[in-house]
C-alpha cells in the first residue's frame, strides 16, 4: 500500500470528450460516476455540442463520439460503440391510417440533425 502525504496529489489526467447532447444526457454522464471508480485520476471533460470539432491539438478534443458512417479521415482511430435501429413512430390515431410501409411515403416525417431518414 503506498501513503500520500496529505499535501502531495496525484497527477490527474485529463481527457476531453465531444459527443452529442443527447447523448452526453442518456448515456454518457448517467456512466461517469463508474468511471470515476475505476479511474479516479483521469479528469473527463465532456464539450455536448452538436457541432463537430477537429481533435488532438492542443486545446482541442482527445476524442469524439458520433452517428457517422465511414469513409472517416485518415488520421483518425474510429471504432463502432453502440449498432443504431430506427423505425417509425406514430400516435395510434395515425397508425389507424396506415396499412403498409409504402403509406409512409406520403406522411410527414420529422428530421433531426443526422437526417437518418
Amino acid at each position: 500500500m503506498v501513503a500520500i502525504e496529505p499535501t502531495q496529489e496525484r497527477e490527474r489526467r485529463g481527457v476531453t470528450v465531444t459527443v452529442t447532447p443527447s447523448f452526453a444526457a442518456r448515456w454518457l454522464i448517467p456512466r461517469l460516476g463508474k468511471f470515476s471508480v475505476i479511474a479516479p485520476d483521469v479528469e473527463v471533460r465532456v464539450l455536448a455540442s452538436e457541432s463537430t470539432e477537429r481533435l488532438g491539438g492542443h486545446g482541442l478534443p482527445d476524442l469524439a463520439v458520433r452517428l457517422s458512417a465511414p469513409p472517416f479521415e485518415r488520421s483518425l482511430d474510429a471504432r463502432r460503440l453502440l449498432a443504431d435501429d430506427l423505425f417509425p413512430v406514430c400516435s395510434p390515431s395515425i397508425a389507424k391510417t396506415l396499412s403498409s410501409l409504402d403509406d409512409l411515403a406520403g406522411a410527414t416525417l420529422l428530421h433531426d440533425a443526422h437526417d437518418a431518414w
